[in-house]
């Protein structure tokens, strides 16, 4: 009951203290990325080279980690009115794990009266998108099974009096599933496959879920509509290479296939396939209790073939993207454990061929301002045992920058540039997430 008390007070206090100056951390895709849904603090600062508890409890391959015997919670927040909220509990032989992460943006509907009509105009996502995503996760045995619903809508208006409909509503199911140890001759292998639906996931270049496309209506005639759907397959997993007291190394790798297809093909006749193949392998060092340091390389080699059926041009897109990832954890024995990380981005190679009916092209490129090494920061509280307090704290990145050059304020017509400058350092960079377990 004491503890009990301990994790509520803790709990309240660093809420007040920190939410307010929560914010989101820019993220690198790896080789498991597909069927990760929430990432901790402590994998974000240390490139996913480091996980805890609120990484694994709605992974498919890694949720049997977790083994709450009462149940598990996390919580964080962001400046952009996100909130990430997960809950996980165990029932006797089947695991259950839920997962929020979003917002639900602004939503107005006016509604005038007349004599002799009704008008109504509709507004969402103007001030405040709406995005969101809930996943729910069923584990037992060795397998796990996972849902997922994904919304989107920004800038959506339903004008009765001017006859203008813009609809930007996208939205996306996914199932995946994962196997948590699986033996392969003296291999021990982490499988996992998925399956994706996207509505409206607007291709413009890059397999992101983050691009989306709009229908325009006026007097109840479609003009435009440049909207897709995507269908997404993916196959991969993990295999211990080595392992010993000291050092692991492993590999990850998987194969995708994306492809996008439009919603109204008398706007849209342009078909594109996406083939993706990212091979990660990593290393781990454990030279004490107290130190780890993690080395990982990252490739990500894409096909990219795109159609456009009105032009008749067929365009093939090859590139290669390269990162190599440094993370290091320093646990101090103290409840208090430092985690940082090091991320090297290197230029991305890009071939692309054109051709139509009576001209080809090919195009080969380094994009060398892709080319950048990023610094992260970060902390973790233990104050009692089972309570997590992650936070993120991006001071190297203040001090070096992501090119050895300080971001601080500086200039004779700045005010303020000292607390500034103290305010970027020690306060502006802190990021919170809270995880429990009972």
């Amino acid at each position: 009951m004491k503890h009990f008390k301990k994790l509520i007070a803790v709990t309240a206090i660093a809420f007040a203290a920190f939410t307010a100056s929560a914010q989101n951390i820019a993220w690198f895709r790896t080789a498991k990325y597909p069927v990760i849904a929430a990432y901790s603090n402590t994998s974000k600062t240390s490139n996913n080279l480091f996980t805890t508890d609120a990484d694994n409890f709605i992974d498919v391959n890694d949720w049997s980690l977790v083994q709450p015997q009462k149940a598990f919670g996390m919580f964080s927040a962001s400046t952009t009115n996100a909130y990430d909220i997960g809950f996980a509990k165990q029932f006797k032989k089947i695991y259950w794990g839920t997962y929020f992460s979003g917002d639900f943006g602004d939503y107005l509907k006016i509604e005038t009266k007349t004599d002799t009509d009704k008008i109504v105009n509709i507004q969402e996502g103007i001030s405040d998108t709406t995005n969101f995503s809930f996943y729910n996760l069923f584990g037992f045995g060795n397998v796990g099974l996972r849902v997922g619903f994904n919304y989107y809508n920004s800038n959506s208006t339903n004008d009765e009096t001017t006859k203008q409909i813009t609809d930007n509503t996208a939205w996306g199911i996914n199932a995946s599933a994962g196997w948590n140890k699986l033996k392969l001759g003296k291999l021990e292998v982490k499988p996992w496959v998925l399956f994706k639906f996207n509505f409206n996931n607007y291709y413009v270049g890059s397999d992101s879920d983050d691009n989306h496309g709009s229908k325009s209506v006026t007097d109840s005639t479609v003009t435009a509509d440049n909207r897709s759907n995507k269908i997404s397959l993916a196959t991969g997993g993990s295999v211990i290479l080595s392992k010993t007291s000291a050092m692991e190394t492993s590999l990850l790798t998987s194969l995708g296939w994306n492809l996008y297809f439009p919603v109204n093909k008398d706007f849209n006749k342009t078909t594109v396939n996406v083939f993706e193949l990212p091979v990660e392998f990593r290393m781990i060092f454990t030279p004490t209790d107290k130190l780890s340091f993690g080395v990982k390389t990252w490739n990500d080699f894409i096909l990219t073939l795109d159609n456009n059926g009105i032009s008749e041009e067929k365009i093939t897109n090859f590139d290669l993207k390269s990162r190599v990832f440094v993370g290091l954890k320093y646990d101090t024995m103290k409840k208090v454990v430092f985690n940082a990380g090091i991320a090297f981005i290197v230029p991305w190679f890009n071939l692309v061929h054109t051709e139509r009916i009576d001209y080809s092209s090919t195009k080969t490129a380094w994009d060398g301002s892709d080319g950048s090494v990023i610094f992260t920061t970060g902390f973790q509280i233990n104050p009692i045992k089972n309570l997590s307090f992650d936070c993120n704290w991006n001071i190297l990145d203040a001090v070096f920058g992501n090119n050895f050059t300080s971001t601080f304020t500086e200039g004779d017509t700045e005010t303020d540039v000292f607390w500034k400058n103290m305010n970027k350092l020690f306060v502006h960079n802190i990021s919170l997430q809270v995880s429990f377990k009972l």
